[in-house]
Formats: C-alpha cells, sequence, structure tokens
C-alpha cells in the first residue's frame, strides 16, 4: 500500500470468557496463508480480548476481508459450541 492511495481500516475486538488460546492458534494458521496482495489480516490477543486488524487498499478487498473474518469468527464459534456441549 503505497502513498497516495486510500487505506481502509477496521480493528475489531471479540471478547472470550475461555478459549482465547485456542481461537488464536486457529486463526494464525490462517494469516500465515497470503489471501490476496490488496488487503492484510492481523490477529492477536489481548488478556481476555481477540484482536482482528483489516487492512485493505480498496473498498472491495476490504469488504471481502471483513467478510473472511466474520466467516471465521462464525465457523469457530461454532466448532466451540459443539464442543462445549460434547463435553
Amino acid at each position: 500500500m503505497s502513498g497516495n492511495e486510500a487505506v481502509f481500516r477496521s480493528r475489531l475486538e471479540v471478547f472470550l470468557e475461555e478459549d482465547v488460546e485456542c481461537w488464536y492458534r486457529a486463526l494464525m494458521l490462517e494469516e500465515n496463508v497470503p489471501r490476496s496482495f490488496r488487503s492484510k489480516i492481523r490477529f492477536y490477543k489481548q488478556g481476555e480480548l481477540l484482536i482482528v486488524d483489516v487492512t485493505s487498499n480498496d473498498y472491495s478487498s476490504f469488504r471481502a476481508a471483513l467478510n473472511s473474518v466474520l466467516r471465521l469468527l462464525y465457523a469457530l464459534e461454532g466448532v466451540s459450541s459443539v464442543l462445549r456441549e460434547a463435553w
């Protein structure tokens, strides 16, 4: 992303009472697979917060990156829910 381009940024903070480490480790696998040169997705953990930073240089790739993150979070919530019920 160079000098005169617009930059779209978003920071999501997901509060998790438990499983922060599991979610973080699962998402780190996704972070290491480059999806596009037009967007960047980074995951962090801070206490009980899972933090997701999304940066893109155009609106279309920004929307696509956010949708990808939301789908991943939705899938993780589903898996976590099933595992909690099973235990």
